[in-house]
C-alpha cells in the first residue's frame, strides 16, 4: 500500500506557506457572505468585471448606464463594457483607431471620469487625453477628445457628512455629523491587528448610507465585507451586503446600490444591485 506524505516545507519555501497560514488565521473568523443571500441581484453577464481600483464602477447621473471594465481587455487595449441597467442590456465600447493607437502607448482610457448633464456621453480619463463615449450612437465607441463637456461626476461618489471614529486599533464607529453612533465594527478575525472602514456615500435621497469594513494583519486583509445603515434614529444594526465586496459601492436612484463582488459560483455574475428601500 502507498502512503502519500506532505513532505516539510523548505526554508525557501517557508514563507509562502506562512503566508498562506496567516490569511487563513485572519479570515477564519472574519464575514464571509456571497451577496446573493442578503438579496442582491446579479446584473447579467458581468462575470468578466475585472473589479479592480478604489472605484470599479461609474454610474451615469441619471442611474441607467452602469460602467465597468472587463478582464477581456488589458492596459494596451482596454475593454469597457455599458450595462443599461433599466433594461438589462449590455454594450461594449470599442476604441476608435486613434483611441487604440493612444492606448498602445500606454495613454489609453481608465475607468475615472464625468458624464454630461444628460448622461448621453460619457467621458474617460487617460493619460492627458479624455475620451468620450456616445450611448445614444449604435456603434459604441471611445474616441479621444481635447476636454470633457460635462458638469457633474457619478451621483454615489458623493461623501456625506458622516465620520469613521477609531476607538481602537481593531474597533470602530460610523457617526452622523450630530455626533450620534450608527454603527460600529470589531475585528473579527483571530490575527486582525488594525480595522478599517471606507467608502461611505449617502444614498441620493439620504435614509441610507453605505461603506465597506476592512481587517488587516500588517499587510495582509480579510475580504472586505459591505454594508448599509439606515441614517434616520432606528436603532436597526448595519445589514450586510456579502463579502468580499471590491472597491466602493455606488447609489443608484430609487434606493439601489451596486457593488463589485466575488461570487460562491465564478460563472455567476459578479456585480450585484440591492434594491435597500423596502429595508
Amino acid at each position: 500500500m502507498t502512503v502519500l506524505r506532505r513532505s516539510a516545507p523548505t526554508a525557501h519555501g517557508l514563507p509562502a506557506v506562512l503566508g498562506m497560514l496567516l490569511v487563513a488565521t485572519l479570515t477564519a473568523c472574519a464575514t464571509a457572505s456571497d451577496p446573493g443571500d442578503s438579496g442582491g441581484q446579479g446584473l447579467p453577464g458581468t462575470q468578466d468585471a475585472s473589479c479592480s481600483g478604489e472605484r470599479p464602477l461609474v454610474l451615469s447621473p441619471d442611474g441607467r448606464w452602469l460602467v465597468y471594465e472587463s478582464e477581456e481587455g488589458d492596459p494596451f487595449a482596454p475593454v469597457f463594457v455599458f450595462v443599461d441597467v433599466k433594461h438589462m442590456l449590455r454594450r461594449t465600447a470599442g476604441l476608435t483607431i486613434d483611441a487604440a493607437k493612444l492606448a498602445q502607448e500606454g495613454r489609453g482610457p481608465v475607468l475615472r471620469g464625468c458624464w454630461s448633464r444628460d448622461s448621453a456621453v460619457a467621458y474617460l480619463s487617460g493619460h492627458g487625453v479624455w475620451f468620450a463615449a456616445d450611448v445614444r450612437q449604435n456603434d459604441l465607441k471611445l474616441v479621444p477628445v481635447k476636454q470633457p463637456d460635462c458638469t457633474t461626476g457619478d451621483p454615489g461618489a458623493l461623501e456625506p457628512q458622516n465620520q469613521v471614529r477609531r476607538r481602537s486599533a481593531t474597533r470602530v464607529e460610523i457617526e452622523n455629523g450630530a455626533g450620534r453612533v450608527l454603527a460600529e465594527h470589531e475585528a473579527q478575525g483571530v490575527a486582525a491587528d488594525r480595522i478599517d472602514a471606507r467608502f461611505l456615500a449617502r444614498s441620493p435621497d439620504r435614509p441610507f448610507l453605505s461603506y465597506v469594513v476592512t481587517e488587516y494583519r500588517g499587510s495582509f486583509t480579510a475580504p472586505t465585507a459591505g454594508y448599509v445603515v439606515q441614517l434616520s434614529p432606528t436603532g436597526r444594526p448595519p445589514k450586510l451586503l456579502g463579502a468580499p465586496v471590491f472597491g466602493a459601492p455606488i447609489w443608484g436612484g430609487d434606493g439601489e446600490l451596486y457593488a463589485c463582488t466575488a461570487r460562491s459560483d465564478p460563472s455567476l455574475p459578479r456585480i450585484m444591485r440591492w434594491s435597500v428601500r423596502s429595508w
